[in-house]
């Protein structure tokens, strides 16, 4: 039961009118919601996504936000695999092998951590847009560039429905934390 809850990570401003009727974690300015997830087309190639409310989640036996991210990451994990590609200098892409919601990969339990050892330890998490994050060597990082180049990408290139934040995140490897790097429009900390 509950395989199909999985979780997709967006920016919370896009989900704040929803949120006070659906189970959520926020995390500075993304919010982690729940759906339910049902597979169509003649292979189960595609899906059907439906949020999950607190009804849906009582009556499905989640009511502990522990529980239910615990199911969620596992579930998507599964459906969603987690996808890190070098582009090289030392950068590197996290995804999911479908290349969609693939930013959310980033709350996968031990993610991070297999990240920053291809990166080299602590690093810059840059998040492009609701598909995809770059993390890069922080002592390599040119914060202002960054924060330039993910403000152009924002306003300039991202469909407005996936972006994700205008906030650079640093990821310190030793004690396997994530804090805001530079402080986007509606970061809560």
């Amino acid at each position: 039961m509950n395989e199909d809850i999985v979780m997709i990570v967006s920016a919370w401003e896009q989900t704040e009118k929803e949120l006070d009727m659906v189970p959520h974690r926020r995390f500075m300015d993304l919010t982690l919601c729940y759906y339910m997830m049902q597979k169509t087309g003649a292979y189960g190639n595609h899906v059907n996504l439906m949020i999950l409310d607190f009804k849906e989640a009582e009556r499905r036996g989640l009511n502990d936000d522990e529980e239910l991210f615990r199911t969620a990451a596992r579930n998507t994990m599964r459906e969603f695999p987690l996808l890190i590609r070098d582009l090289g200098d030392g950068m590197f892409v996290m995804t999911n092998k479908k290349n969609v919601f693939g930013a959310t990969a980033m709350f996968y339990p031990g993610s991070l951590v297999e990240v920053s050892e291809q990166v080299g330890g602590n690093m810059v998490i840059v998040p492009v847009s609701i598909h995809e994050i770059i993390c890069l060597p922080a002592e390599e990082a040119d914060v202002d560039d960054l924060q330039e180049s993910l403000i152009h990408l924002n306003f300039e290139e991202t469909p407005d429905d996936c972006v994700l934040s205008s906030s650079l995140y640093y990821y310190d490897a030793g004690c396997q934390r994530i804090s805001a790097l530079t402080v986007g429009e509606g970061v809560v900390q």
